[in-house]
């Protein structure tokens, strides 16, 4: 790292830290780490007396506050106080505050310093700075248990599964196709997966059913997916039947391409309803076999 953004090793101390110039928030993560992790210990005896107002009694430093507020942090440098998760976390300006004592500058005022920590721990940048330090240290911590890793996870297996509840429905347009059975009629396009209904609902959804009584994935997405996400709509029928006539089709054209021969047989008629529809046919040789293609 660069010189303005490394810390000497043991030289953990905020307020030396922004003497030297160094900006914090762009420290590596591991200085970071170090940063909210290290507590400077020197001899509690030296800590030094100073006086909060030319009125006021000596007074120092006292080490028990840290154990009343975990997150303050004593820098012996500036001889004040500084709160590492809002140094570290908080932005410059925060609800349209410019950020001061514990942030920017450290806090000496030792007769406040409790009743100070405590509205400061209150605040709103505070808490926000805590919930960033929480996730930060959790990522650096336990990598796999970080909210991020968790989302990632947790979409990879939605992915995972959408994919296996697809592959089973492709299987089923294919088997039709193969077989020549028509997907379905015309009122089978709002299908209740809870309800045992056992209505014949077409060829497509009355294979989903019987696949899904050995297919535990498909059967589980059934039975939980929204039913604007359940893959089954006559809508997607005709997108997975797209999907599919592509395939074969780039298949066809892969092999007649790499074929030594072939011919192309076109024929045009008119139908019923005065539409004209081109019929083409490819016949090839295809690894000295002869294929025909419809």
């Amino acid at each position: 790292s660069s010189s303005n953004n490394s810390i000497p090793q043991m030289e953990y101390d905020i307020g030396k830290l922004h003497f030297s110039g160094v900006n914090i928030k762009d420290l590596p993560q591991q200085e970071k780490y170090r940063l909210l992790t290290t507590e400077p210990n020197p001899d509690p005896l030296s800590y030094p007396q100073t006086r909060p107002c030319p009125s006021s009694n000596l007074r120092r430093f006292k080490p028990d506050w840290l154990k009343q507020h975990p997150l303050m942090h004593y820098s012996q440098f500036s001889d004040g106080v500084y709160c590492r998760a809002c140094v570290v976390f908080s932005s410059y300006k925060a609800g349209g505050h410019t950020l001061g004592k514990f942030v920017l500058d450290p806090f000496r005022y030792w007769t406040k310093a409790t009743d100070r920590a405590t509205e400061h721990a209150k605040s709103e940048y505070h808490c926000n700075a805590m919930c960033m330090m929480a996730e930060f240290l959790a990522h650096y911590e336990s990598p796999s248990k970080a909210v991020d890793v968790l989302l990632n996870s947790q979409l990879k297996q939605t992915i995972e599964t959408n994919q296996k509840v697809i592959e089973s429905l492709l299987r089923i347009i294919i088997l039709c196709g193969k077989q020549g059975l028509a997907l379905r009629g015309h009122r089978d396009d709002r299908i209740d997966w809870q309800s045992e209904d056992k209505s014949n609902q077409g060829n497509f959804i009355q294979l989903v059913h019987f696949r899904a009584e050995t297919d535990a994935v498909l059967s589980a997405y059934l039975q939980k997916a929204q039913k604007n996400a359940q893959y089954t709509s006559k809508t997607i029928q005709n997108e997975l039947l797209s999907v599919v006539g592509d395939s074969i089709r780039s298949s066809i054209i892969q092999e007649v391409k790499s074929a030594r021969y072939y011919s192309i047989i076109a024929d045009e008629v008119t139908g019923a309803s005065n539409n004209e529809e081109l019929s083409l046919v490819l016949r090839y040789v295809y690894k000295m076999r002869l294929e025909k293609s419809l």
